[in-house]
């Protein structure tokens, strides 16, 4: 991720020398980076992305896996406290935990 960060700022860089240097972007962009290196950059970068409406929970499908593997763990580590309203719920996780 951070390597495409970096990628951005220099393509981003070269754009503003170019116009700034009325010079072609393409020619620029090349100096930095092959344009079949750029295009690859580009798509790697649309697999790394996450919707603009991002949520935690759009991990979940992806890293089910994972999560499944160690959550037993970590909710062990844990201990839940809640006020009374939510005492049920509490309650709940008490029982699934000790299954």
């Amino acid at each position: 991720l951070n390597e495409k960060i970096l990628h951005y700022a220099d393509l981003g860089m070269a754009l503003i020398k170019a116009k700034e240097e009325n010079v072609d972007p393409f020619i620029i962009l090349e100096t930095i980076m092959p344009w079949d290196k750029f295009v690859a950059s580009v798509e790697e970068a649309k697999q790394l992305s996450r919707p603009m409406s991002y949520d935690y929970l759009d991990l979940l499908e992806s890293r089910y896996n994972y999560l499944r593997k160690y959550t037993p763990t970590l909710l062990k580590s844990l201990k839940f406290q809640s006020t009374n309203y939510a005492r049920y719920v509490l309650e709940a996780l008490e029982t699934i935990h000790e299954l």
